[in-house]
């Protein structure tokens, strides 16, 4: 059994990268321009992404007790990527859509429901305290991106 510190740090780490999720406002203005739509439309990616990620956080746990959990990260992690390359290489609303929205959005959720239950399992006596870091590594991961990626979208 690996110790509770290391799983917790890796939870961390997972859950702060998947956090980047909600950094997406930062694409809006880019979207409307580069797919010509309007911003109600160019909404739908990012909504789209959350749906995907609550239904792979209440379905995907099973998943958990049959994959290793280092493979499930790496799962997680890996299919997180595709979404985002899928979308990057768009031309059109749809393939954004399906990259963002369903591929990484699936993938966002399957890693941080992973990073909550392994969190939550491996420190059994304070699971409050490791829960609490793995949601709150998600959220600094939004805001960090976005202080990160803004000035990459302003010098583009």
């Amino acid at each position: 059994m690996r110790p509770p510190t290391r799983s917790l740090a890796g939870c961390v780490l997972l859950s702060g990268a998947l956090g980047s999720i909600h950094a997406y406002s930062l694409f809006i203005e880019s979207f409307e321009s580069d797919l010509g739509v309007g911003r109600g439309e160019v909404g739908t990616p990012y909504s789209v992404a959350l749906a995907s990620l609550t239904v792979v956080v209440l379905v995907g746990h099973p998943l958990f007790w049959v994959v290793p959990g280092p493979l499930v990260a790496l799962i997680a992690s890996g299919g997180a990527a595709i979404g985002l390359l899928l979308a990057a290489s768009a031309n059109s609303l749809a393939g954004v859509v399906l990259g963002y929205g369903v591929v990484f959005g699936a993938f966002n959720g399957l890693g941080y429901a992973f990073s909550l239950q392994r969190a939550s399992e491996s420190n059994p006596d304070r699971r409050g305290f490791a829960l609490g870091l793995v949601t709150a590594a998600y959220a600094l991961g939004g805001a960090s991106t976005a202080l990160v990626l803004d000035r990459q979208v302003a010098a583009s």
